[in-house]
């Protein structure tokens, strides 16, 4: 009887009973096998079960090491380690981390081992390794004392968090934008009401007081600089109504490039563009004009004379990008995760706002920002996602 005539509960049954033969067949041949052969029944029971713990052990997704206790020095090392730091098996096995540069920051390992000591094994110890590349990883660590030959060893349990680390930033990040964006909301009107009306009376007494205008005109300029940052605290509301409308990034930067023009030539810098031809986006224009006008200050801010900041634009598989390079100093590795916390900021004369909007208007846009940093200058990417539905286009100022 052909399977196309039975049932599904058929076809199952005879599958089963298939399986149940052939089941009882290799039982069969083993039980020959041990009769003839006894002496390798033992043996071949080992074996098999420590290549099934090796296969393990080689193939698991989470890194694995053996190494001495005293020194440190690696014996055994699976793929995924491999996989991850970039070293050939031999240049491992046999060599100190230390020696290796694994260890981004050694105090921590000295920590690490000295809570082994005390207490004999370690759960979820954070750290930060560093690949052959140099490329840095946030992980845990778990780690026990074993016995290989006799001899005291540590094996050691490490599973790369650097994708966790990096959302529970942004979360912080967020976290934060949305209580100082509440708190402006709260009382950004209440402040902002009382120094309109003393302004307007600064202005009055210009006249009156004419001899002492300088004076005046400071309080009044301090005045609109108190009103500046309150209008920044309020660009951080984390219901902040946003009007999107399908503009390109192109266009958008051509709108405001006199003003960063402008800005540059001031302080002796350089404005330079390289822009590719990309798909409409739904945005806030002036939103987006000011998170490139803080992000473009920020890189000018940065640089020396006749510093120059690239800024691109290309298209990344589902994704426009709008990267901003400029030519400084670089940001400091401990800095990298604070980048947009609000009041976080390494220069004088500021508090710490300008990066805290411009995640808040990626976040309204649902984009993201990173950053790539070193001693030749910072990158800021801000990747847009690109909408699967073309939206309805508009007659748009300027070329694109």
């Amino acid at each position: 009887m052909g399977y196309d005539s039975l049932s599904r509960e058929e076809i199952i049954n005879e599958l089963t009973e298939l399986r149940r033969k052939i089941t009882e067949l290799e039982l069969a041949q083993l039980g020959q096998y041990q009769t003839e052969y006894p002496d390798h029944k033992r043996r071949d029971t080992i074996s098999l079960s420590e290549d099934k713990y090796y296969q393990a052990f080689l193939w698991s997704p989470d890194i694995i090491t053996i190494s001495t206790l005293k020194e440190g020095r690696l014996i055994e090392i699976n793929q995924a380690f491999i996989n991850m730091f970039g070293f050939e098996r031999h240049e491992v096995i046999g060599h100190l981390a230390a020696e290796l540069g694994i260890w981004n920051i050694p105090s921590e390992r000295k920590l690490m081992m000295y809570e082994i000591r005390e207490k004999g094994r370690i759960n979820n110890f954070e750290a930060r390794l560093s690949t052959r590349e140099g490329t840095i990883i946030n992980t845990l660590i778990s780690a026990d004392k074993i016995e290989v030959e006799g001899e005291p060893h540590l094996l050691c349990l490490v599973k790369d968090i650097t994708e966790q680390k990096a959302l529970q930033n942004e979360l912080i990040k967020l976290d934060r934008l949305n209580l100082v964006g509440e708190m402006a909301v709260s009382i950004g009107h209440e402040i902002r009401n009382p120094m309109t009306s003393v302004r307007g009376f600064l202005q009055m007494f210009e006249d009156k007081y004419n001899e002492d205008k300088e004076f005046l005109d400071l309080m009044i300029e301090e005045l609109d600089r108190a009103n500046s940052i309150i209008t920044e605290f309020l660009s951080l509301a984390k219901n902040k109504l946003v009007e999107l409308k399908p503009r390109k990034l192109n266009t958008v930067i051509n709108n405001i490039l006199p003003l960063i023009e402008a800005s540059a030539r001031t302080q002796d810098k350089t404005i330079k563009l390289e822009m590719e031809h990309t798909p409409y986006l739904l945005l806030d224009e002036k939103e987006i004009d000011q998170l490139i006008l803080n992000l473009v200050y920020n890189g000018l801010e940065s640089m020396p004379l006749s510093g120059i900041i690239t800024i691109k634009i290309y298209k990344e598989e589902d994704k426009v990008v709008l990267a901003i390079h400029d030519q400084g100093c670089g940001i400091k590795p401990a800095d990298l995760d604070k980048l947009g916390m609000p009041f976080f900021t390494t220069k004088q004369q500021r508090i710490g706002l300008g990066l805290a909007v411009c995640y808040g208007i990626a976040k309204r846009h649902n984009a993201r920002i990173d950053a790539e940093t070193s001693s030749k200058g910072t990158i800021i990417y801000v990747r847009f996602p690109i909408h699967k539905e073309k939206p309805v286009m508009e007659s748009e100022k300027g070329t694109s």
